[in-house]
């Protein structure tokens, strides 16, 4: 489990920080020597996952030590205690955090995680790994917030929880970001826009969060911004756009350009059909089921900040003067959608403020 609050390393990270190859970071095991380390993975996990905020501290008292040619002493800050609903799971600590009676079998629990009836949610992270060619993270681990996995258990069918959907239903309709995930995507937004050829690992120091984590969320701010500069410039060439970005791959740029303009085309589906399903947008666009519950989730979240935004403005102009009725007639949305908003928005804001 990596405890809410803590950013998770790898083996190769942790080599990285202290300045020294991944082969001889393995080969010395030099985790066992630095006294207080915690491994936050459990016996027998795909990879090693440290917290970062310890290793750092580690590194810079090694490095003190060296230079007073004494022997180091460790004293690292403690990894949070308990249990949060943010924290982080692993494919095996997720199916750990379902009540009991409501557990399936570990074997049905793997077969879940890419299923075409019952599959789990999205990770909400992914630790190690790289992006190959085609855009998509290869050899990385994912992991699941412990809320996000109780949400999903909750509207699902299946022993102990008869109340939840049909088996095999899909709902495309997104979960709302928690308050931390919100910022850090408004702070990637505000970096990208300065700059379209940001690099996610410039992107993943400033956020503090692996670098993997930081392309997810970097490829998510190319899409949404070449489609919309393919409202304009619909002829884009792959040169284009790779200058655009700066994207070397000339494969991941043909599949960015084709998956932009499928968003393009959901957008547009989804301002005609507030309430477009991924089965219709699926026969629109020529993409099957799951891809086009991907697309759809997508772009709901997209629309999703965007009112978030609104509200924010808003609320900077008139702070005491919007009212759920305002802001729903506004935004064209239902009064209690209404009301969800200026309390994610007045959150956002407060927090600003800290």
């Amino acid at each position: 489990m990596i405890p809410y609050g803590v950013t998770p390393a790898d083996d190769q990270m942790a080599a990285d920080i202290f300045g020294v190859s991944l082969g001889y970071w393995r080969d010395k095991k030099m985790w066992k020597t630095i006294p207080g380390l915690r491994l936050l993975s459990p016996p027998g996990a795909r990879r090693r996952v440290f917290s970062k905020q310890q290793l750092l501290v580690a590194q810079q008292q090694r490095e003190r030590a060296k230079a007073l040619n004494q022997v180091p002493k460790y004293d690292l800050p403690p990894v949070p205690a308990g249990e949060d609903p943010r924290d982080l799971l692993n494919l095996q600590e997720a199916r750990l955090a379902l009540p009991e009676d409501q557990r399936v079998t570990l074997d049905t629990w793997k077969g879940y995680r890419y299923g075409s009836k019952t599959r789990l949610p999205d990770p909400d992270d992914t630790v190690g790994g790289k992006e190959s060619d085609n855009g998509a993270i290869v050899g990385g681990e994912d992991f699941w917030r412990r809320q996000t996995i109780l949400d999903w258990n909750d509207n699902r069918s299946g022993p102990g929880n008869p109340k939840g959907r049909p088996t095999g239903s899909k709902n495309a309709r997104p979960r709302a970001a928690d308050h931390e995930t919100e910022e850090r995507r408004h702070r990637a937004a505000q970096l990208f826009q300065g700059d379209h050829r940001l690099r996610s690992k410039d992107l993943a120091d400033d956020l503090g969060v692996h670098a993997v984590h930081a392309e997810r969320i970097l490829r998510d701010l190319r899409l949404e911004e070449l489609a919309n500069l393919l409202v304009e410039r619909p002829g884009m060439t792959v040169a284009e756009v790779q200058n655009e970005f700066g994207v070397a791959h000339t494969s991941h740029t043909q599949k960015l350009i084709s998956d932009a303009q499928r968003h393009q085309q959901a957008r547009q589906l989804l301002r005609d059909q507030p309430d477009l399903t991924a089965q219709e947008l699926a026969e629109e666009v020529a993409v099957d089921l799951d891809e086009a519950a991907r697309i759809l989730r997508a772009v709901l979240l997209e629309r999703d900040r965007f009112q978030v935004q609104q509200t924010r403005l808003l609320l900077q102009k008139a702070p005491s003067q919007v009212t759920p009725e305002q802001l729903a007639d506004h935004l064209d949305v239902p009064r209690d959608q209404a009301v969800k908003l200026l309390h994610r928005a007045m959150a956002g804001s407060s927090g600003e403020a800290q």
